[in-house]
């Protein structure tokens, strides 16, 4: 993932090269929705939003459009 030069990601993010992708869905026209179901172990993970900001180009994980979620038994 490149962030644009300057750009200073929020604190508590995981590190991009950690990350290991458990499925999600693509981009939606306005008005649609998706929902992705992973086989996920129980744990704790984060679920981020990597399509760009019209404005900035940014990630919108990089702006704060990160949801941390947990898994039980």
């Amino acid at each position: 993932m490149m962030l644009p030069e300057g750009t200073i990601p929020p604190p508590g993010l995981p590190d991009p090269a950690q990350i290991v992708s458990a499925g999600g869905v693509g981009i939606l026209s306005a008005g649609d929705t998706a929902r992705a179901v992973p086989d996920l172990q129980p744990g704790t993970y984060p679920a981020l939003c990597y399509v760009p900001d019209q404005g900035s180009g940014a990630a919108h994980a990089m702006m704060d459009l990160v949801q941390v979620f947990t898994v039980t038994a």
